[in-house]
Formats: C-alpha cells, sequence, structure tokens
C-alpha cells in the first residue's frame, strides 16, 4: 500500500454486494481495500485475494475487539452487515456499533450498505414489514443524525440484485419448455440493480466527497415488471416465455409455506423478533406490487443516476444482452452458496 492510498476497511466484502464494491475500489490503485471476514479460504476470499491493493483481517463483525483491531489505521468504512443471516435486532445493534467503533478509532469516513425503510415509506402499514430491509434503513436514520465531522458518512441505498434472476428469482421451464416467471407480485415492479453498476456507485460516493458526504444514495437500474420480464427474455434469447401471477398462498406454498425463521445466523433461533420467511417476504414483495412504474412506495430519481453513473445499464433487456443470460442457475447470493437459503 502506498502512502497516497486511502485504506477502506470492508465489512461483508465477500457477499454478492461486497465483491463488485470492493473490485471497482481497488480497479487503479487509489484505494486499498482491507476485508474483514471469519473465512480466508473460501472460494470467495480466494478470488479477491488475487486483485491488487485487497488484503484480509480475520474476525467476526459481531465482535467488538475483532472490530477494534480491524479498524486500526483505516481511512474509510464501507459497511453491509447481513440481517437476512443475523436478523434486524442484530444488525440494528452491530449497525449502530460498528459506526460507533469506527469513530473512535479515527475513521474519516464510514458508508452504510442501506436498503429501503419499506415500513416506513408505506406509512408505518405492517403489510410492507420486512425485516432485513427495516433494520437495515433504522440504522440509516439514526446514522443520518450523526454529525459529518470530524467522520464524514454516507449512505448506499440499493435495491433486489438483478443477477437474482439466475438464482432466488430465476424463471423455471415448464411440461412445453416455456420459461415460467412467477411471482406474487401483481402489477408491480421491482426496481432491480445491476450489481457491477453497485460497485461503481459506491466508487463514485468515495471519489466525490463534495456531493457525497451525507447523501443517501438510493440506486437502481429500472423498475422492472415481470410481464416486461417475459417479454425481454424472449426478445433477447429467442426463448418462449411467460409472466404467471401467483398469490401468495401459491408462492409460499411452493416453499414449504413460509414458517421458517429468517436469522440463520442468529446466536437465539428462538428470539421472538426473528420474521418467518412468509412474514419477512411478504412484506418484501408487497412493496414491490405497490411501486410499479416508480410512482408507487419505492422510488428512484433515474434522472440523478443518469447524471452520476453516465454509462450504467439502463434496462432488463440491455443486462440480459450485457452478462448473456440464459435464465438458467448461477450462484450469486453467499446464503445461497453456503447452503442457507431454500431455493
Amino acid at each position: 500500500m502506498s502512502s497516497s492510498q486511502k485504506l477502506v476497511l470492508a465489512i461483508g466484502g465477500t457477499g454478492a454486494q461486497g465483491m463488485p464494491v470492493v473490485k471497482s475500489l481497488t480497479k487503479d490503485g487509489k484505494y486499498a481495500v482491507r476485508i474483514m471476514t471469519r473465512n480466508t479460504s473460501h472460494t470467495r476470499s480466494s478470488e479477491l485475494a488475487s486483485l491488487p491493493n485487497v488484503s484480509f483481517h480475520v474476525g467476526d463483525p459481531h465482535n467488538e475487539e475483532d472490530l477494534h483491531e480491524a479498524f486500526k489505521g483505516v481511512d474509510y468504512a464501507f459497511v453491509n452487515l447481513n440481517g437476512f443471516a443475523i436478523g434486524e435486532k442484530a444488525e440494528v445493534f452491530w449497525g449502530m456499533r460498528i459506526f460507533e467503533i469506527a469513530r473512535s478509532m479515527g475513521c474519516k469516513w464510514f458508508v452504510w450498505g442501506n436498503l429501503d425503510y419499506g415500513l416506513k415509506k408505506g406509512k408505518y402499514d405492517e403489510k410492507y414489514r420486512c425485516g432485513h430491509y427495516d433494520g437495515k434503513g433504522r440504522v440509516a436514520e439514526w446514522i443520518e443524525h450523526q454529525p459529518t465531522q470530524p467522520m464524514a458518512w454516507s449512505m448506499l441505498t440499493s435495491s433486489p440484485y438483478m443477477e437474482m434472476l439466475s438464482e432466488f428469482l430465476r424463471p423455471k421451464q415448464d411440461e412445453n419448455g416455456t420459461y415460467v416467471f412467477s411471482a406474487p407480485l401483481g402489477d408491480g415492479a421491482v426496481p432491480f440493480i445491476h450489481l457491477e453498476d453497485l460497485g461503481h456507485y459506491t466508487r463514485w460516493i468515495f471519489d466525490h466527497p463534495e456531493r457525497s458526504v451525507g447523501l443517501d444514495l438510493e440506486i437502481a437500474t429500472a423498475h422492472v415488471g415481470w410481464q416486461e420480464l417475459a417479454t425481454s427474455f424472449t426478445k433477447v434469447t429467442g426463448k418462449p416465455a411467460v409472466y404467471k401471477p401467483l398469490t401468495d398462498d401459491e408462492y409460499f406454498g411452493l416453499r414449504g409455506g413460509g414458517a421458517w425463521k429468517v436469522g440463520h445466523s442468529a446466536t437465539d433461533k428462538e428470539d421472538p423478533t426473528l420474521l418467518t420467511f412468509r412474514k419477512n417476504f411478504g412484506g418484501w414483495w408487497q412493496l414491490w406490487k405497490d411501486s410499479g412504474n416508480n410512482t408507487g412506495v419505492i422510488r428512484r430519481d433515474y434522472s440523478f443516476l443518469d447524471e452520476i453513473l453516465p454509462g450504467r445499464v439502463k434496462s432488463v433487456e440491455e443486462w440480459m444482452i450485457k452478462v448473456g443470460y440464459t435464465g438458467n442457475q448461477l450462484i450469486v447470493l453467499k446464503d445461497w452458496e453456503d447452503g442457507k437459503f431454500p431455493g
């Protein structure tokens, strides 16, 4: 690491979101990244280790002693906790506590990997309750009340990864070979984000403090409805595709009813604050049901996003062409790769 480089501590750096962030930050030597991880032998750690300007700190991001060690000599931080794994109660505590530790250790800039506080944006209607979104949003609200000196802060509010269309949201072929995109979405739309662009937006934050300090940067590629998804798939691949709307009962019935608890890494598996899969993702889908055409609960300023990242992917069709999308299964989420997420 040269004396001119800024050292960024990445917590969550081996996750689906963290990997493109690390790649974007280290691509030209302006930043060096220290990744906090429990397992340097994981395939994702090995992939990142091959990059220049990357180092590792072995430790648990939910351990105060480990965090103090990890923040030694750090200039900036990018923190993205896995609320799906630890539960929203733990995420709220650790999100705030990591911010405090970063400040105490002399970190100069803290970027929080955020998600939409859907419950609040939906005027606290319980139908929008989604634990792994609301937990992050509560931390972001607390951070927004902190001063930007001597430690600056920014928020990167992302959304469902477009790459999940090859995993959690992938189509299934019916007996006639037609690709069926099914979801309890109605006429709603999901504000997908292309992961590579997510990395570029994070780099923009660090490169433009004059605009990004104190900013909640809400990003997405486009609001995509499932009919558009099926139509784009056929146009790009030439393969037949349809959208099959599902009721909540149909959707969760295909997943065993959704009675299991979200929070596979939680210390107390009986913690009453852990939501069932159905409760958590019922709220998740409801957000998108009521966010059609960028006019509902979850919105994005696409004109601003065009300004700051003019080369961004702007549609699901463009993304499909760029990545050579086939509808076949690929591994995206680390939880999925590690067998923590049901198919």
